[in-house]
């Protein structure tokens, strides 16, 4: 079963692993983005895509499925939906 995506829940686990030891201005300086747009991406504004999540997991020392949270996902009624859209953006 795929968990449906939730970006607040992206935004909460990317602060969390940053938090170990990656700053903000780090990690835009890798990815070569400005800081307003991890920003918009951390709070939910924007939606992650699948360039990004690729290019995220080295520089944060993770891989992509620690960053969706996807080894923590939880069974259930909501677990079960599908989003075809994000399915289609990876």
């Amino acid at each position: 079963m795929i968990p449906v995506p939730d970006d607040q829940v992206f935004g909460t686990r990317l602060k969390e692993i940053r938090k170990r030891g990656v700053n903000q201005v780090d990690l835009t300086q890798q990815l070569g983005l400005h800081q307003s747009l991890i920003a918009q991406y951390r709070s939910g504004y924007l939606r992650l895509h699948r360039a990004l999540l690729v290019r995220l997991a080295p520089v944060l020392d993770t891989t992509p499925d620690e960053i969706l949270a996807l080894k923590a996902a939880a069974a259930g009624p909501e677990a079960a939906r599908i989003d075809r859209r994000f399915l289609r953006r990876l």
